[in-house]
């Protein structure tokens, strides 16, 4: 029985019973993917890479792979950025607006 009715409230132990338990918190996988589509490229862990990977179903074979792009414009940290008429062809004949 719930407070209401005179029984003790569930959630008194912080087990997520009561009323907040329906509430998702800051950690949930929405912010997950915010963050790692967004963080800087200098800043990301093989930890974050694995999310973005997760999340994304990018399944990679192999030990050694280069990071995925997570936009045209975003080159990997110590490689040469796309060429811009390479980006223009891609979204404008090929009609890719970011990378799959």
């Amino acid at each position: 029985r719930g407070p209401a009715a005179g029984g003790k409230d569930l959630d008194a132990a912080g087990l997520g019973f009561g009323r907040r338990a329906g509430i998702k918190s800051k950690y949930d996988s929405v912010a997950t993917v915010h963050t790692v589509a967004t963080k800087p490229l200098a800043r990301m862990t093989p930890r974050d890479w694995r999310i973005f990977r997760e999340n994304y179903n990018i399944v990679v074979r192999g030990g050694k792979s280069p990071p995925p792009l997570r936009s045209f414009e975003e080159a990997p940290v110590g490689m040469k950025p796309i060429h811009p008429s390479i980006i223009d062809a891609i979204r404008n004949r090929l009609r890719y607006t970011s990378p799959s």
